[in-house]
């Protein structure tokens, strides 16, 4: 089952690169749209690369860069090569990579009919209650994808882990 699980999910840029089609669902349901954007693989040259964790940029016209960390992008790349080979994760290796799926999701959450960053960055208030909702929608579409990825090893972690920080995610006191 890992293994047909691996085959379909693919590697930190399979997982990239079918985001906004798996996002413009979730728009679609809800009735919004998806802000152009476009995401940095992990072999771009530039400097925005982050050891670890993710980030939106977004311009004046609303258009956005998504750029998820090394270290995330490793861990998809590391669990898919695992299950890939039919080997369960560990708990630390379960841990990195849903923080990784949520982290993907969390920053491609921000394009769904999200808040411009110019209208609450500036606001403590809209920026802690648009962080929260696109946190608690990361960690909702992450459990979605799990199932509809029939990756019930997945599931059960994040069931008996609810104090792992993976599962806590971030922006805690927003939330």
């Amino acid at each position: 089952r890992q293994i047909q699980i691996a085959e379909k999910r693919g590697g930190a840029k399979q997982v990239l690169a079918t985001a906004p089609a798996r996002l413009q669902k979730l728009a679609s349901k809800y009735g919004g749209t998806i802000a152009d954007f476009r995401y940095l693989p992990r072999d771009d040259t530039s400097n925005l690369h982050r050891s670890g964790g993710g980030e939106r940029y977004e311009d004046v016209n609303g258009k956005a860069l998504v750029v998820i960390g090394h270290r995330e992008q490793d861990a998809i790349d590391f669990a898919h090569a695992k299950m890939a080979r039919g080997e369960s994760l560990s708990d630390k290796e379960a841990s990195a990579f849903y923080n990784a799926l949520r982290t993907v999701n969390h920053e491609m959450t921000h394009n769904t009919s999200a808040i411009k960053q110019a209208d609450y960055c500036n606001s403590p208030e809209a920026f802690a209650i648009e962080e929260a909702i696109t946190e608690e929608m990361a960690h909702q579409i992450t459990i979605d994808e799990l199932r509809a990825d029939g990756d019930i090893d997945m599931l059960r972690w994040v069931e008996s882990h609810p104090h792992d920080r993976a599962t806590l995610g971030v922006y805690r006191p927003q939330r």
